[in-house]
């Protein structure tokens, strides 16, 4: 029985090895923590019992790990409730809907929506994370190269995630154009974070940021910051 997989057990299966399991929570736990998330919820909803197990703080922790949620010091020093687990990988959920309506392009929710809306899993929340960050790198893309948006119409979700892993290379091809600029305006475009090839740029004097989810404390900003340039949060 361990070697009981989310491949393995389809979500049309799941239920016949309920009785099968061997005795103590211990093994139980250790085959649910290999399902994906709607394994796990039709398990939930067979007993209180399984419930109990199936939304277990152990279970979630290995869903958290492989989505690359930071769990794992709140988890190792027991801080971290009954159940909560479950409910911190929900909330991050979340967190990415509201990151990307921060963002503001139509198109662009509509696809992230398309997403949402097939239902939870590990595979889809991972895909929705790098399509986040996708968006925000071609954004970052439009706005030093020429400081306008302009998004291809008609792309696919995986098109715009190849885009935005080409960004280095993108950025290097570029460079002797970008880095003639002493100026950034990323303001209002809901970005919330910065690749670290801006960090390295010698001409930069100023980046506006006002109105998007960018922190002071982000790593390329204090980078800019310590060699003098101007993070404006105010103004255009």
């Amino acid at each position: 029985m361990s070697g009981i997989t989310s491949s393995s057990v389809s979500s049309s299966v799941v239920h016949p090895y309920l009785d099968m399991l061997p005795p103590g929570v211990g093994p139980k736990l250790e085959i649910l923590k290999h399902l994906d998330i709607p394994d796990l919820v039709k398990i939930a909803k067979t007993s209180r019992e399984w419930e109990e197990l199936a939304y277990h703080n152990v279970v979630w922790l290995e869903i958290a790990r492989k989505i690359s949620l930071p769990v794992e010091a709140d988890f190792a020093l027991g801080t971290i409730a009954p159940g909560e687990m479950r409910n911190r990988v929900i909330q991050f959920m979340a967190t990415l809907k509201e990151e990307i309506r921060a963002i503001r392009y139509g198109e662009q929710i509509g696809k992230f929506d398309n997403l949402a809306n097939q239902g939870l899993s590990i595979h889809l929340i991972n895909k929705i994370q790098k399509y986040v960050k996708a968006i925000q790198i071609m954004i970052i893309k439009f706005r030093t190269l020429d400081g306008h948006d302009h998004f291809e119409a008609g792309t696919t979700v995986e098109e715009d995630i190849e885009s935005a892993e080409n960004f280095p290379e993108w950025f290097n091809s570029n460079l002797p154009q970008i880095d003639l600029k002493d100026r950034f305006d990323f303001s209002y475009t809901g970005i919330s974070f910065l690749p670290s090839e801006i960090g390295d740029l010698k001409n930069l004097q100023m980046i506006l940021i006002r109105d998007t989810r960018l922190s002071t404390d982000d790593p390329v900003l204090q980078k800019l910051k310590a060699r003098g340039v101007e993070i404006n949060t105010t103004s255009r």
